[in-house]
């Protein structure tokens, strides 16, 4: 799938593969398009509807390359169509945001005014420029005229139905680190083990500072640390391979016995 959310191809074979997914061909999926306006969203948003960072998804990432936040503000203005959001509706009726999150949580960001437009180059005229500064004109466009298709998958009774459609949607399409597609994937207690960790004040301590590395590479370096401490022996020179096994062993162990 084509989108300005791509930086990167990578593949992951040695993570999953489609045999390795639940098997529920003989139930389809039902799926809903939509086409909500950029207010309508913020609405959703703020109202608790809409889930913009579940377990499963990665950080903001966006924000190391502004470029493309601004390309896809710009995109709107011109009317250049972008990649639709993928929503999973819950049971309680709240929307997870399965594919989008960049484009999703930019548009949140570009109308609270939390960045400028930089490096345009059709419409350079706007760079430096926040929400606030558009034109009235410009600011309808983005907040009460812009389309953005959004395609609503009903999970039912499946809840698990979502991480099949990220995996399925995100391997070898967008350039996630090891960790995030492992934090995806081996979920479970003790991937939750590894979040606790990394926000907890001692770890904060040891390591000299309070704000978080980018894209789970603390969590890694804890993995790494009970990987090595606990299964020494197994490891035989491929790193990557070394750590999925053991995300994969452990993923359902209860923290406490560990």
């Amino acid at each position: 799938m084509e989108s300005s959310e791509q930086v990167q191809a990578e593949t992951y074979p040695e993570l999953v593969t489609d045999s390795e997914l639940e098997e529920h061909d003989d139930e389809p999926v039902t799926t809903t398009s939509k086409d909500w306006i950029v207010s309508v969203l913020e609405a959703k948003y703020k109202k608790g509807k809409i889930d913009l960072q579940p377990e499963y998804q990665r950080e903001y990432v966006w924000s190391q390359r502004p470029e493309l936040p601004s390309r896809l503000i710009e995109s709107l203005l011109l009317d250049i169509p972008i990649p639709p959001i993928y929503f999973a509706e819950m049971p309680d009726k709240r929307l997870e945001v399965i594919d989008g999150q960049q484009r999703l949580t930019t548009l949140m960001k570009f109308v609270n005014n939390e960045f400028v437009l930089r490096k345009l180059q059709r419409m350079s005229s706007l760079n430096g420029k926040n929400f606030k500064d558009l034109t009235d004109e410009q600011q309808d466009k983005i907040y009460d005229s812009s389309q953005i298709r959004s395609i609503v998958i009903n999970t039912g009774q499946r809840p698990d139905l979502r991480y099949e459609v990220f995996e399925r949607l995100n391997r070898g399409s967008v350039a996630l680190t090891e960790q995030e597609l492992r934090n995806s994937i081996y979920r479970g207690p003790f991937n939750n083990l590894l979040t606790q960790m990394e926000e907890n004040y001692l770890w904060r301590k040891v390591k000299g500072s309070d704000e978080p590395e980018p894209r789970f590479k603390e969590r890694e370096i804890i993995l790494r640390f009970f990987s090595f401490a606990d299964r020494m022996d197994h490891y035989k020179g491929n790193l990557k391979r070394f750590l999925n096994e053991y995300m994969g062993v452990h993923a359902p162990s209860d923290p406490l016995l560990l």
